[in-house]
């Protein structure tokens, strides 16, 4: 499955199973263009390395970048992972679409009881996982909070 692919099925389970109170969009910076274009939207401030999706859950900050189980984060995509982790919010990279599920349960973005099976790849590499140059010397697997940073405290939505 392509990162376009998992992508769309983020957006299906956002719109069936996401909370309501939580803030989630798609940063549009893929896709070719002209150099004009491109030239227009670097001066309206599209950045490269941004998260495929940003979401807001109970008042924290989440950018997800979303990946093939194969694939592998670009230095400008690190870089942007960085200044969201040194702004106070929390940069993920999820492989394959049970990573991208597992992501957003727990980054609390499903309603309760929300439950996934999908499939793993058959060598082993679905899921969330620190990014690969923090990644311990055991090359082990990781579900958690990069490395340096808390996970947030859990607050009350406020209404709007």
């Amino acid at each position: 499955m392509n990162e376009d692919a998992i992508q769309q099925h983020v957006v299906h389970l956002m719109r069936a199973y996401g909370r309501a109170d939580v803030c989630w969009f798609a940063v549009a910076n893929g896709e070719a263009r002209s150099l004009a274009t491109g030239a227009k939207l670097k001066r309206q401030g599209v950045t490269a390395g941004a998260p495929d999706m940003v979401f807001v859950v109970d008042g924290h900050f989440y950018g997800v970048e979303l990946k093939t189980d194969k694939g592998r984060v670009r230095g400008s995509q690190s870089a942007f992972g960085d200044w969201i982790n040194d702004a106070g919010g929390t940069y993920r990279v999820a492989y394959g679409l049970d990573g991208a599920a597992q992501c957003l349960k727990e980054i609390g973005a499903f309603r309760p009881n929300i439950n996934f099976t999908f499939p793993t790849a058959a060598d082993g590499r679905s899921g969330v996982r620190e990014r690969p140059w923090n990644a311990k010397a055991s090359g082990a697997a990781s579900t958690k909070v990069l490395p340096g940073k808390t996970a947030p405290s859990r607050r009350r939505a406020s209404s709007f």
